[in-house]
């Protein structure tokens, strides 16, 4: 993330300073902020001749030097609030006073680590997804403490290197991988209840998804993945319960993508359903119908949401759709999560939600706002719930 970031304020004409605590990782964003600047020269994105002077604005070192002259720090180390802690107080002794510290993560509390700082109102959440040449999105995350030029200067920047910005609260998982993680979680339950991995895939691409949530799971790999529905399970309950799953694939020494064992085999150029996976769940097997398959997860999202309007976690439905269209690739043709859940109804979604609690358990149990939406037959895209 630290040498994808670095090559985009570069490719952006904004010098940057790339800093690790250790050489051979240091080397390592520069190859890649390399690498990714010679594949934007080749493709014609940057002028082949510009390549090198881009590359030119990037500086990489392990101390603190320089950082007198910065205005923004971007903070993308391991995700591990003492180590985040540590970083922000040793980088906001040697900034100016005027410079905002941004943290890339996608899991811990903005809040909790601005109470590290000296100067916490100018400490916000800039989140990136990955890859970040190529993810549109950055979700802006305001903390307790962030001033409104703090706010004002992310946006600003978050422009200037080409992204849409959200504005979020400082709420677990934000709001692209909190609605992100009852449609991967659901995964598992699905093949608990018979489905194949194909078929789920299937299932979501056919609606319009770039990838299915298996292939997803992969790229993301099981053990981030089993991390982040632990932690999302811990903050909201029941309904993020993770599924056993993600535990029986783990114990099978898969990590996804990573080291080339998720639901997918990755030794050649044919992505195949790996026979262990299949065999692993081959005693349920029985058949799901696709459109139960996009219910069930895509229907978690919608509920999810309406959870998150009512925590004022971003500002409307308007946000939810931007983020989930930009962060996900949710099938701008539908419009979005809530344009969609527009088109079928309030008291429908609410019914169908209604029903497969009946068959599958509470996570499916509506949300207080779709049950007020559902009563008054309200719309999910004008006002909040």
């Amino acid at each position: 993330m630290g040498g994808g970031i670095a090559e985009l304020v570069a490719a952006n004409d904004i010098p940057v300073i790339l800093k690790d605590i250790d050489e051979e990782a240091l080397d390592v964003g520069l190859r890649h902020a390399s690498e990714l600047l010679r594949k934007a020269g080749k493709r014609g994105i940057i002028p082949p001749a510009e390549v090198g002077l881009k590359f030119a604005l990037v500086h990489g070192t392990l101390t603190y030097e320089r950082f007198d002259e910065v205005d923004v720090v971007i903070e993308a180390v391991i995700e591990r609030l003492p180590v985040k802690r540590n970083v922000l107080r040793e980088a906001e002794e040697m900034l100016p006073v005027h410079a905002i510290f941004a943290t890339n993560t996608s899991s811990l509390s903005v809040t909790e680590l601005g109470k590290a700082a000296a100067r916490p109102e100018r400490v916000v959440g800039l989140h990136f997804f990955n890859p970040v040449h190529r993810m549109p999105l950055v979700e802006i995350i305001r903390t307790e403490s962030s001033s409104d030029t703090t706010l004002a200067t992310a946006f600003k920047l978050a422009g200037q290197l080409g992204k849409t910005p959200v504005l979020v609260a400082d709420r677990p998982g934000f709001i692209v991988n909190r609605l992100l993680a009852p449609y991967l979680n659901e995964v598992g339950f699905l093949l608990e209840d018979g489905a194949d991995v194909a078929g789920i895939d299937r299932a979501l691409t056919s609606f319009g998804m770039p990838m299915g949530p298996c292939r997803l799971l992969d790229e993301v790999g099981f053990d981030v993945a089993e991390h982040v529905a632990k932690e999302m399970a811990r903050a909201f309950g029941d309904r993020m319960r993770p599924s056993a799953a993600l535990d029986t694939l783990a114990n099978l020494g898969r990590l996804g993508r990573k080291n080339s064992r998720g639901f997918y085999t990755y030794s050649d150029r044919e992505q195949r359903v790996d026979r262990e996976v299949g065999r692993a769940f081959r005693g349920a097997r029985a058949a799901v119908h696709p459109e139960e398959i996009v219910d069930r997860c895509l229907l978690l999202a919608v509920n999810e949401a309406l959870y998150a309007l009512a925590e004022g976690v971003v500002a409307g439905a308007g946000d939810v759709d931007l983020a989930m269209v930009l962060g996900t690739g949710f099938p701008p043709f539908r419009g979005g999560l809530m344009a969609w859940a527009e088109m079928r109804g309030s008291r429908a979604v609410r019914d169908r939600l209604l029903e497969l609690r009946q068959r599958h358990g509470d996570r499916f149990a509506p949300a207080p706002g779709l049950e007020r939406l559902a009563e008054s037959d309200g719309s999910f895209t004008s006002g909040r719930p």
